[in-house]
C-alpha cells in the first residue's frame, strides 16, 4: 500500500464546478489528482493527495475556483491518513492495464511536455 502525506477533498455540485475546481488545485499546489468521484448524479467529489501544506493550498484554490462557477458542498484536508484510510482512497482508483506503462509525475508535467512535443 503507498502511503500518503495527506488527501484533500472538494465535494460540488455540478460537473463544470468539479472541472474547475480540479484544474485549480493542480494549477494551485504541486498536488497529484488522484480523480473524481460522482457520488450522486451532479454530486462530485474531487481527490488530491500530496503534502499537507500542497493539500491545503490545493483546497483552498479548488473552494475558490468552484464557488464561481457552481455551489461547493463541503471541503476537508486529512494529514497523514490512517493506512485503512488511505487504502479505501486508492482502491477506488482504476489500476493501470496489464502491458500499458503507468505515466509518472505530476498531471502539469506531463500535459506541459505534451504541448511542447506537439
Amino acid at each position: 500500500m503507498d502511503t500518503l502525506n495527506a488527501l484533500g477533498f472538494i465535494e460540488v455540485y455540478g460537473l463544470a464546478a468539479g472541472i474547475e475546481a480540479a484544474d485549480a488545485m493542480v494549477k494551485g499546489a504541486w498536488v497529484r489528482l488522484l480523480r473524481q468521484y460522482e457520488v450522486h448524479p451532479g454530486l462530485i467529489t474531487v481527490t488530491v493527495e500530496g503534502d499537507l501544506a500542497a493539500c491545503r493550498a490545493a483546497v483552498a484554490a479548488g473552494v475558490a475556483a468552484a464557488s464561481r462557477v457552481g455551489t461547493v458542498i463541503a471541503s476537508n484536508v486529512i494529514g497523514r491518513p490512517d493506512g485503512d484510510t488511505g487504502t479505501m482512497v486508492l482502491d477506488l482508483i482504476p489500476r493501470p492495464s496489464v502491458g500499458k506503462n503507468p505515466q509518472s509525475g505530476s498531471p502539469r508535467r506531463r500535459g506541459v511536455a505534451a504541448r511542447r512535443s506537439s
